[in-house]
């Protein structure tokens, strides 16, 4: 994944609002930045049941994953830089046309919850058994 240049209305974003743009990007990208990664990851060892694994970003940002070994689903994420932690918790995971979609998620930035989100619905446009 290249570098991230966050903008807003044309003008490249600052820190820490730029930081925060550019770790919410790499946590949606985060089955991709593992398998791009997989030589330089960093296994932090496990803490309640879940492995953690580093990812470095460009630096100073990392964004460390919580991986659950028996279903290897991502349960949290937590994006960092010197001036900021941004948060999020998966749940309530569904298989849609093939994908596996957390229906729900809290977020939270500096341990504060700044949101809850819940997926009534997904789809994939068009349906992955139609791409061929």
């Amino acid at each position: 994944m290249g570098k991230y240049s966050p903008a807003v209305n044309g003008v490249a974003a600052s820190c820490p609002f730029g930081v925060g743009q550019r770790l919410q990007a790499a946590r949606l990208a985060l089955p991709k930045l593992l398998a791009e990664k997989r030589s330089s990851l960093r296994d932090l060892g496990t803490r309640d049941n879940l492995r953690l694994v580093e990812i470095a970003l460009d630096a100073p940002l990392t964004m460390t994953v919580e991986i659950d070994p028996a279903t290897a689903r991502i349960v949290r994420s937590i994006g960092k830089a010197k001036e900021i932690e941004l948060a999020t918790a998966y749940g309530d995971f569904r298989t849609v046309d093939g994908l596996l979609i957390a229906f729900h998620e809290e977020n939270s930035a500096m341990g504060m919850k700044t949101a809850e989100i819940e997926l009534r619905s997904a789809a994939a446009e068009p349906p992955l058994s139609k791409r061929r």
